[in-house]
């Protein structure tokens, strides 16, 4: 596999004890090269083995160099340590082709392809050795060029530069069964033949290197719980990074999206490589009985524990919480994994969520006991659907239509009624989220105060009057469509008939007494607003007397005269008895007419006491 072959006379490489020595020539049997001695001391600025988090990992007894003479680059010559300074520095002696006056060499001989003016060119394995917290010696690289004066053995002070860099993570300790670790970088070789130029100062990945170029790197093993794992890596950008963890019940991913660059002589360190619950996503809608808005439903569609991690994971407790909020608004507690595409997060305590973004926060707590806390997701809820009604606004006339007299002879006819806010909304999330709704009622135009449950009493004249409910919920605002009530005036009761307030009698020569109306020669006329036929039954009380003068007293509806009394002389006429009529729209009166009313010395009276009309 390698173009490199290493000289057989590795036994000259351990005869000098130290440059100081005079070495003698040799030859290299199996080339017939001349050979002559030479001594290499390590600088202590050498970046030996490598950096490991700001510590330097030294030269050991027993490390082998290999040294690639101008002469013939084809031939690597081993030189053993004899001095390892307890630094970087170390003395290395051996032997290289007579004439010598620059070369390459290379820790560890094994990693070497190819050399020659132009660079060396290492291997990087796919398949690296495990080394508990640390990487194997022999996969990292470190390549010096130095020059020699011919016949003079000792060449002072090289610089051995590392040339690959290391990629450092530990796989947390609940995941005790780990099998293969693989790194991996699609798109970019991170393995294979590492070609550096001649001045070392840059090196990348050879891609008609005899070993193919890889985007992964394995290590096997058994391993136990909380391992730390150090990659020989070829330096550069690194994008796509992911880790595979092979256990013994299946395969987990970590991902770092983000990438990184891995510089020569310096691990990446990504610390714990944890397990994350990625891309959790919710699904929310509103809900609704018929056409009320009745809450919202916020279901985990996607959880994303693969089947074979479930058992490192002990609970999941999920966190509902609005965008620039801190409290959440609804959690659970997951502890089954079996289904994770379908896992209801609902609250009674908050039934609705308002419309706006959310984040899903979720803490996991793992086998081992350990907890950790990742933002896994958001979405967002939106606006609620609803729709207001004003067809509970009633009058006495409305309820007379839909539900009988009955029921309208228990209303105030001068009143228009908001039964409630007519909204397609659950009270249940009208009392719980009173901040997020607003609601009025214009009559007419004028603005309606209604109470907490949207109700409200609105006393107005007897006549036609136009209805608007505005609602707002949650940023929504909806209007009504503009409604036509009636105020009719009835159910009516004057006893005696006043003359004030807004729905006086109209006449003239009557007087008011405490407890009843003399009408003198006139008629006082009651004017209510009737928009269509409307049966009635008329209470009625009246005394009528004559004295020297005949009179006669009429109580009409409508025109129509209901009572009509012409007392005998000297004589009175009782009236006190209930009548059923009909009030009509084209004219809709009532009226008490007395055809004499000189309440002299002749007795002539009319008094009315009661008008008491009601539906029927």
């Amino acid at each position: 596999m390698k173009s490199v072959k290493f000289s057989a006379l590795v036994a000259v490489a351990v005869i000098a004890a130290s440059c100081a020595k005079e070495g003698t020539h040799s030859v290299d049997e199996s080339n017939k090269v001349a050979l002559e001695p030479m001594c290499i001391e390590a600088s202590d600025e050498s970046q030996t083995k490598t950096v490991l988090d700001g510590k330097s990992v030294n030269w050991t007894d027993g490390d082998e160099i290999a040294v690639y003479s101008n002469i013939d680059y084809t031939t690597g010559y081993r030189f053993a340590s004899t001095d390892i300074n307890g630094s970087n520095s170390a003395t290395f002696n051996g032997e290289v082709p007579v004439g010598t006056t620059s070369f390459f060499a290379v820790y560890p001989p094994e990693k070497v392809v190819s050399v020659s003016a132009e660079g060396v060119t290492v291997n990087i394995p796919a398949e690296q050795t495990p080394a508990a917290g640390t990487f194997a010696e022999e996969h990292n690289i470190t390549v010096a060029q130095g020059t020699k004066t011919p016949g003079e053995p000792s060449v002072k002070k090289i610089i051995f530069n590392n040339v690959c860099s290391y990629v450092k993570f530990t796989v947390p300790k609940y995941v005790s069964d780990v099998k293969k670790v693989t790194i991996t970088s699609p798109g970019n070789a991170i393995a294979g033949d590492l070609a550096i130029a001649g001045d070392l100062a840059t090196s990348s990945i050879d891609p008609n290197g005899k070993n193919p170029s890889s985007n992964s790197i394995s290590m096997s093993g058994s391993f136990g719980a909380g391992n730390t794992f150090l990659f020989v890596i070829a330096p550069g950008t690194v994008k796509n990074f992911s880790i595979y963890i092979e256990t013994a019940s299946g395969n987990w991913t970590r991902t770092v999206s983000t990438g990184f660059t891995a510089t020569a002589g310096r691990p990446v360190n990504l610390g714990t490589v944890d397990f994350k619950i990625a891309s959790m996503t919710a699904k929310v809608k509103h809900t609704y009985d018929g056409k009320t808005l009745t809450g919202t439903n916020l279901v985990i569609d996607n959880l994303n524990i693969p089947d074979h991690l479930t058992g490192y994971v002990q609970k999941v407790h999920i966190d509902i919480i609005p965008e620039g909020k801190i409290d959440a608004v609804r959690s659970a507690d997951i502890t089954d994994f079996s289904t994770q595409t379908s896992i209801a997060v609902n609250s009674t305590t908050y039934p609705y969520l308002p419309q706006g973004k959310y984040t899903i926060k979720s803490t996991y707590t793992m086998l081992d006991g350990t907890t950790s806390r990742e933002t896994t997701g958001s979405f967002s809820v939106p606006a609620p659907e609803f729709s207001v009604d004003a067809s509970l606004v009633r009058t006495s006339y409305d309820t007379y239509l839909t539900s009988g007299a009955a029921a309208a002879n228990n209303m105030d006819g001068s009143t228009i009624y908001i039964l409630n806010n007519g909204v397609t909304i659950h009270s249940d999330i009208l009392k719980k989220y009173k901040n997020l709704s607003t609601v009025s009622h214009t009559i007419d135009g004028d603005l309606v105060t209604v109470d907490d449950n949207g109700n409200a009493t609105y006393q107005t004249r007897w006549d036609e009057h136009t209805v608007v409910v505005k609602f707002t919920f949650d940023g929504v605002p909806v209007q009504s469509t503009p409604l036509t009530r009636h105020v009719t005036g009835l159910p009516y009761t004057a006893a005696p008939p006043t003359n004030s307030g807004d729905h006086s009698w109209s006449g003239s020569a009557y007087s008011w007494k405490s407890s009843y109306v003399r009408i003198h020669e006139s008629t006082i006329t009651q004017t209510f607003h009737i928009p269509s036929n409307i049966n009635i039954s008329v209470y009625h009380k009246a005394n009528i007397r004559r004295g020297t003068a005949s009179t006669t007293y009429s109580f009409l509806i409508s025109g129509t005269p209901i009572v009509s009394e012409t007392p005998g002389y000297n004589s009175w006429s009782y009236i006190d008895q209930t009548y059923n009529s009909e009030i009509k729209s084209q004219d809709p009166t009532v009226q008490c007419n007395n055809t004499y009313g000189n309440t002299g010395s002749l007795g002539t009276r009319a008094e009315v006491y009661s008008v008491d009309i009601k539906y029927r």
